[in-house]
């Protein structure tokens, strides 16, 4: 990330999430066996996100 200073606008406690394409969303549901629990609840989180833009994102 350009420009951006840890410690000034992003604090070291700080969660971060990258917007990642329904496609690879989708691959990770397919695989989700694999994945920590707290991999899948971060999947989650992003889910609801992209479902307040579109409500069927990921399904399918």
């Amino acid at each position: 990330m350009d420009g951006v200073t840890i410690g000034r606008q992003i604090k070291e406690d700080d969660v971060l999430y990258t917007d990642i394409p329904e496609e690879h969303f989708r691959k990770l549901k397919e695989l989700k066996k694999y994945l920590l629990m707290k991999e899948r609840d971060v999947l989650k989180e992003i889910v609801e996100i992209k479902r307040k833009q579109e409500a069927v994102w990921g399904v399918g």
